[in-house]
């Protein structure tokens, strides 16, 4: 198996976009520690995923570190 390719979404190489619809995003305020990792925010709503192939919607979640730090997770959940 080869080693996945660097800089791409989970280590797939068909990967192109990934776009959040803001109408359905809703926060869930989290403000604690995962592990070492502190985590301010919980998000989830509708995510387009779009590789080579298809654009696929999805419900995804995203664990948020706050400003400075950013998306620390984000994945688009099967059905």
């Amino acid at each position: 198996m080869r080693a996945p390719r660097q800089g791409c979404y989970g280590g797939d190489a068909d990967f192109r976009n990934l776009v959040i619809d803001r109408k359905t995003a809703n926060e869930i305020a989290y403000d604690d520690k995962i592990g070492s990792q502190y985590i301010a925010a919980t998000w989830r709503g509708q995510v387009t995923y779009t590789n080579r192939r298809e654009k696929i919607t999805r419900t995804f979640i995203c664990l948020h570190g706050g400003g400075q730090v950013g998306a620390l997770f984000v994945h688009p959940l099967p059905r």
